[in-house]
């Protein structure tokens, strides 16, 4: 949904990726430091350290930046090329899975939610990127694309940090889990509606 509004969101991002771009720093160096932070707020989740509640949600910003901006300096230097997509494409899988994996192990999801939702996550990445390969698009097709499942678990990781009711944050969880399945199933049906 959020692909829609690419154009107006990668004029902020240019903000943000122009200290890259003057130091000629190249957008799969940005990709790896985007793996390298998404390891880091793991591990915060995994120990909880002092300053837990603050360093958690910034690590997760600063992954997530640096996943946005990775494609708007290639774009913009003029530096895209297939092994960066590719790049791209397969640390994205990581990143998403780490996102999902931290949630278990703060305790927010169970081994059985975790589990529907990396398959679901996954699986949404996989059917763009088949349809895809057999020449069908499906760039904003479906509610739950990467930007809104980043913005959803961003927002059930401060609705955890906040402490808000259980009942909250249980609603959240069913939002994300039903946006995901809901967007695979319609990515499924639109792929086989037309490829006949």
């Amino acid at each position: 949904m959020l692909t829609k509004f690419k154009d107006k969101f990668d004029r902020i991002l240019i903000i943000f990726a122009k200290p890259f771009i003057r130091q000629r720093i190249p957008p799969n160096i940005i990709t790896l430091l985007g793996l390298l932070i998404a390891l880091c707020y793991l591990f915060v989740a995994l120990t909880k350290p002092f300053l837990f509640s603050i360093m958690l949600p910034l690590l997760f910003i600063l992954s997530a930046l640096m996943d946005a901006i990775d494609g708007v300096i290639a774009r913009i230097g003029n530096k895209k090329t297939k092994k960066g997509a590719f790049l791209d494409s397969v640390t994205d899988r990581i990143v998403d899975s780490i996102y999902v994996v931290s949630l278990y192990f703060l305790g927010i999801l169970t081994i059985e939610e975790s589990f529907a939702l990396l398959v679901g996550n996954l699986m949404i990445s996989y059917t763009r990127a088949r349809a895809e390969a057999l020449g069908l698009s499906l760039a904003a097709i479906g509610f739950a694309e990467r930007a809104e499942r980043t913005l959803i678990t961003l927002v059930i990781l401060i609705a955890y940090i906040v402490q808000v009711p259980l009942l909250f944050l249980i609603i959240l969880k069913i939002v994300y889990l039903v946006a995901v399945y809901l967007t695979l199933m319609y990515r499924v049906y639109y792929t086989v509606l037309y490829l006949r």
